[in-house]
């Protein structure tokens, strides 16, 4: 999977779609997820306004900015334009409810063809109603209020299973317990602290997420991978203090899972993870 002369954006590019007037944070924290999983590149559109805050938090982001304050139907072609040249988009984080964002967000959901990790405001019923063909595409990363706007039921295990078969869609039903079902398989992640449910962890996780992907993994095993590491590393912070941040944690992120790596500790993932993990960014 990895070659001693492998280059620049041969392991993973990512682009995230998000953020509005008020929220700026959290497509920042995504795209930080998907650096510290260790994907290449990562492009970011998100307002104008907010550019100078993304550029203090990573001198390796590609920044755009929406043609107005928020997502509008006049951000769609470029977007899809830029698209091209990636390999999974993150969409949703902070993007807002208004009527002409979530008109943006079906137009650009329906012509989109790469994976896309739909997350936060782009948790709507109303995207069940683009086609089949590009549903097959994207992970839903809801925790249970989203999962319980969406489908209208409560996320257990057979819920879970059930909506993700029925709508054609992997979900990583985000909580105490992560309920994960793709068309490869089903895992229910056990990993993490209450603490973690601040602001923030789970738009890192779906930027997590979307790195693995990125790489090569499937749906499973990226989704599967993200919800145990990211628990880990709750539960290591946890040990040094009692409240958590998102950004602490993407911080130590890193660190934590380059440690059970070189421990041979309880990692139950494939070898080809553990390949991936350990000739990526993580030692960098």
């Amino acid at each position: 999977m990895w070659q001693l002369d492998s280059q620049k954006g041969e392991h993973g590019r990512v682009l995230v779609i998000g953020g509005n007037c008020t929220y700026y944070g959290a497509p920042i924290l995504a795209a930080l997820g998907a650096e510290v999983a260790g994907a290449d590149l990562i492009t970011l559109i998100l307002p104008n306004q907010h550019i100078e805050a993304a550029k203090r938090y990573s001198l390796n982001f590609f920044l755009h900015s929406f043609k107005q304050s928020e997502l509008n139907v006049y951000d769609v072609k470029p977007i899809y334009d830029i698209t091209k040249g990636n390999d999974v988009v993150v969409i949703g984080n902070g993007i807002g409810k208004r009527h002409d964002v979530q008109k943006a967000l079906l137009s650009l959901l329906s012509i989109l063809d790469i994976p896309v990790i739909i997350d936060a405001e782009a948790l709507i019923p109303e995207i069940f109603s683009i086609k089949e063909i590009h549903r097959q595409k994207w992970i839903l990363t809801p925790h249970r209020g989203e999962f319980r706007r969406l489908f209208g039921c409560e996320a257990n295990e057979k819920n879970v299973n059930d909506m993700a078969q029925k709508y054609s869609v992997a979900i990583c039903a985000k909580g105490m317990i992560d309920h994960i079902a793709t068309a490869e398989g089903e895992y229910q992640n056990r990993t993490g602290v209450p603490q973690m449910r601040v602001g923030g962890t789970g738009d890192a996780l779906a930027g997590i997420i979307a790195g693995y992907c990125s790489m090569g993994l499937s749906f499973f095993n990226a989704i599967k991978s993200a919800t145990f590491l990211w628990g880990k590393c709750g539960e290591y912070l946890f040990q040094k203090r009692y409240s958590l941040s998102a950004y602490e944690m993407i911080l130590t992120y890193k660190s934590v899972v380059a440690k059970m790596i070189k421990k041979g500790s309880q990692f139950q993932e494939t070898e080809e993870l553990q390949e991936m993990i350990t000739s990526s960014n993580f030692y960098n």
